[in-house]
């Protein structure tokens, strides 16, 4: 009589149902993980928005006021490093940032970053400005905060 060797392996319904977990967790977790990556998208935005800052102190140390101030003149001036450039689609969600003096009060700047597709996010971020503003307001993907230079 000839032996049958056992077959060493995995059966299709073994593979089946570790497919099905995996996809189960994952579901499951994609909120905390959308949430984890959210996180990481404003710490880039505050760090980008720290170099705007940087960029209008400097702008008025030359200039003495805000006046002209944009994200074209900071470029083009090199208080902005080259990845910020123009501002144009330039933050985490492929938005845009801006800065412009302050309609009200000349010795004020606004930047305004566009965009933010998560609503918690941009709430939080503008919630992190509010003491260090004069004025920080989210609203739908647009988020505007007021400095005083």
């Amino acid at each position: 009589m000839k032996m049958m060797k056992k077959q060493k392996g995995f059966t299709l319904i073994e593979l089946s149902i570790v497919l099905i977990l995996i996809v189960g967790l994952t579901i499951v977790m994609w909120p905390q993980m959308s949430q984890m990556f959210g996180i990481g998208d404003a710490a880039k935005t505050r760090t980008q928005i720290s170099e705007i800052q940087n960029g209008a102190a400097l702008y008025k140390q030359r200039n003495n006021v805000f006046t002209g101030i944009s994200m074209t003149v900071l470029d083009d001036q090199g208080y902005v490093s080259d990845r910020m450039a123009d501002g144009t689609a330039r933050n985490p969600w492929g938005g845009n940032y801006t800065i412009a003096v302050d309609a009200a009060d000349a010795t004020r700047y606004t930047v305004t970053v566009t965009g933010i597709q998560n609503a918690d996010i941009g709430a939080q971020l503008a919630a992190d400005y509010a003491t260090s503003a004069v004025n920080a307001d989210f609203n739908g993907t647009t988020m505007t905060v007021t400095f005083q230079g």
